[in-house]
C-alpha cells in the first residue's frame, strides 16, 4: 500500500570531503556556535584532541605575524612573512597601499612633528 522511499540527498564530510548519503553524517560541535560533519568512517578516526592541536598550531602561525594596514579599504590584518601567500590586502586583495601597521604613541607623534 504504500512506498518506501529512498533518501538520494547527500551531504559533505568536513574531513575526508567526500559526499556521503545524509544519514551517514554525524555534527560535532566546534567552536562556539559552529557545529562539523563528519561521516561514519572519519568519526571513528576523529581524535578531537588531535584536532585541537593542529587548529591552534595554525592559529598561533598567523598570530605570530606583523600588523598591516590597507590605506585603501582602511583593514587592519596580520600577515605571517613566512608564509607562502603574497602580501595583499584579505578584504579588497590589493596590495598597491598595503603598509606596516607600527603602534605609536602621542609622545613620539608629537616629537615626529616637531611640535
Amino acid at each position: 500500500m504504500f512506498e518506501e522511499i529512498e533518501d538520494t540527498r547527500k551531504a559533505l564530510c568536513e574531513r575526508c570531503r567526500k559526499f556521503v548519503p545524509v544519514t551517514d553524517i554525524k555534527y560535532l560541535p566546534k567552536g562556539d556556535n559552529a557545529r562539523m560533519a563528519l561521516c561514519i568512517k572519519c568519526l571513528k578516526t576523529f581524535n578531537p584532541a588531535e584536532e585541537k592541536k593542529r587548529t591552534s598550531a595554525k592559529a598561533t602561525g598567523v598570530a605570530s605575524g606583523k600588523d598591516y594596514f590597507c590605506g585603501r579599504c582602511r583593514y587592519k590584518f596580520k600577515y605571517n612573512s613566512q608564509s607562502n601567500a603574497n602580501l595583499r590586502c584579505p578584504f579588497c586583495g590589493k596590495n598597491d597601499k598595503v603598509i606596516e601597521n607600527k603602534q605609536i604613541d602621542a609622545n613620539s607623534l608629537l616629537k615626529q612633528s616637531d611640535y
